[in-house]
């Protein structure tokens, strides 16, 4: 069922004001073709009936099937690798750094945000380059750094996607796209003709359904690193400058924050500041004093690998 002119301007209002989605007009026939089945599972006649129960405050379960059609869920592991190359070889080792002289102050553990986690690709990565700092010869020698020294916290909007990347189970498909066969025997359990992700990294994720446009003291806080890749492209620029706002505000002073290689805006918070490491684009957030002394400093820092 194709929308009615009528029928999809409200529905566009309907995604904008819900969950920060700008859809242009030649989304219609993409939208009935996602949203033909939750028409038929909630039983529903129409798009104007869809977009009333979709206003309702009761309406949780429709709304979570209504994201669950709509969001793409293209991802894979160590997808774009240069920012991966960047955490491993300079971001981790710095924050690692950091963290073992401020432990005894005032930091209790190095924490990452995958902030659209979708079917756990990112996050799992994430915690695998931490155990491989983990095992590295300085660190198992010294025993100063554990697991426990660590947090990644993994979010997305869709319910069902939340669903898939607790589980850590994937098909010979998946670990194909990104993974090394060193990483998929050192990291992976065969389990059923699938790869089951093992136990100690899936300790190290906490999975939460999130919409990352709510108010920033609802989202994770003192982060020294979020990645938030390839979800830009989805929002109009008024909700582009309230999510970096809202990420730079859960950003722990000189935390790092990492966007899709192919998104920009023009409107990057003063709490920001641009930095190249290698052939990767980062924002790290300003200490006050710098903030204060430097507000209107856009240059970027280059930093070698």
């Amino acid at each position: 069922m194709i929308p009615s002119d009528d029928d999809y301007t409200k529905l566009c209002q309907m995604f904008r004001s819900l969950f920060g989605l700008a859809l242009g007009p030649e989304k219609k026939y993409l939208i009935s073709l996602r949203l033909e089945s939750v028409l038929k599972s909630h039983r529903l006649t129409d798009y104007q009936e869809l977009i009333a129960l979709c206003q309702r405050t009761d309406s949780n379960q429709l709304r979570s099937d209504v994201i669950d059609a709509m969001t793409t869920r293209e991802t894979s592991f160590f997808r774009d690798s240069h920012p991966f190359i960047a955490i491993e070889k300079t971001i981790l080792p710095e924050l690692v750094a950091r963290f073992l002289e401020r432990r005894k102050v005032d930091q209790d553990k190095i924490r990452f945000w995958s902030a659209a986690c979708s079917t756990g690709q990112e996050p799992y990565c994430l915690a695998m380059l931490i155990d491989e700092h983990l095992q590295s010869s300085i660190h198992a020698k010294s025993k100063k750094l554990r697991a426990a020294d660590f947090s990644v916290t993994a979010t997305d909007i869709s319910a069902e996607a939340i669903r898939v990347a607790r589980n850590g189970k994937y098909s010979a498909m998946e670990t194909h796209r990104g993974l090394s066969q060193q990483r998929l025997q050192l990291h992976f359990t065969s389990n059923g003709g699938q790869s089951q992700i093992n136990d100690h990294l899936k300790a190290l994720v906490e999975f939460q359904q999130c919409n990352i446009l709510q108010p920033p003291q609802r989202l994770p806080q003192r982060m020294d690193l979020i990645l938030c890749r390839n979800i830009l492209i989805y929002f109009d620029e008024q909700h582009r400058l309230q999510l970096l706002e809202n990420l730079s505000k859960c950003l722990d002073e000189n935390g790092y924050l990492i966007l899709g290689a192919a998104e920009s805006t023009s409107q990057i918070p003063d709490t920001l500041v641009q930095i190249a490491i290698g052939s990767t684009t980062v924002y790290r957030k300003r200490t006050q004093s710098v903030r204060t002394n430097q507000q209107n400093d856009r240059l970027t820092e280059i930093r070698p690998l």
